[in-house]
């Protein structure tokens, strides 16, 4: 099968975690799945490497133009020619990394998009309430968004059930054309061996037994719902540990 993958956001936000662990999935992807042709649609990414992708066998690169701020001019002009690009170069299915990335008209292949999160729709209130006015109208714009432009997808991957829950609820997304793929840990991460080195480990960070660990952004909802259990309360780790309720009082005292 010949795949497309629009890796623009993949080399646009290296720095953050939408970045990385697009590369880390698309170095996997093209390691292991070589029965596959791969066509990837990427953005010179400063040095010419065009992310470093062209290395791999039965991969072939498209230079695509460079995405800009997001519901500009010179943004819908570089969907538009993206867009062009795909329907000429024919692959059987086409990929849309990235929300901020889904195509604005229909493809004449099928397309998935991948979901990350919608917490600009989903926690409105705590954007509203860290931000200016103007943001509701913003918010108001990526919802329209959005809608518009997953009437473009065939499917949808969600990186958690909270991101699957919040699509088919603020958006009206079918439920069953999406799936949750769970994103995999970093190759340089591994389990520790023995319960010695965990031991070490926790000595060395000053860790209790039932620490809450949260790599997200300081929203105070967004903390919240980590740790949030279905009974109705936070779990025994998030209950008895400092560090989530030092997380909540410094995003609500922003100290």
């Amino acid at each position: 099968m010949r795949i497309g993958i629009d890796t623009a956001p993949i080399v646009q936000h290296r720095n953050r975690g939408v970045g990385a662990l697009g590369a880390h999935l698309l170095r996997a992807l093209l390691h292991t799945e070589t029965r596959h042709r791969f066509l990837l649609f990427a953005q010179d990414d400063g040095a010419g490497s065009l992310g470093g992708f062209q290395r791999y066998p039965g991969t072939e690169i498209v230079s695509r133009p460079a995405s800009a701020t997001s519901f500009s001019p010179s943004w819908i002009w570089a969907a538009l020619r993206l867009h062009r690009q795909v329907t000429r170069e024919r692959p059987e299915i086409f990929h849309a990394y990235y929300q901020w990335n889904l195509p604005i008209l229909r493809m004449r292949m099928p397309v998935v998009g991948h979901i990350y999160d919608l917490l600009p729709m989903a926690v409105r209130d705590a954007y509203l309430r860290q931000h200016n006015s103007r943001v509701s109208a913003k918010i108001a714009l990526y919802s329209k968004y959005l809608k518009y432009a997953l009437k473009n997808v065939d499917w949808t991957i969600a990186i958690s059930e909270h991101s699957r829950a919040d699509l088919i609820r603020t958006l009206g997304f079918q439920e069953e054309r999406t799936r949750v793929v769970y994103p995999a840990p970093a190759p340089g991460m591994k389990v520790p061996e023995n319960e010695n080195e965990i031991q070490s480990l926790r000595e060395k960070f000053g860790l209790e037994k039932g620490y809450l660990l949260i790599w997200a952004d300081l929203i105070t909802e967004k903390i919240w719902r980590c740790s949030w259990r279905p009974i109705g309360g936070p779990g025994i780790a998030g209950c008895f540990c400092p560090w989530f309720w030092l997380a909540v009082w410094t995003v609500r005292t922003g100290k």
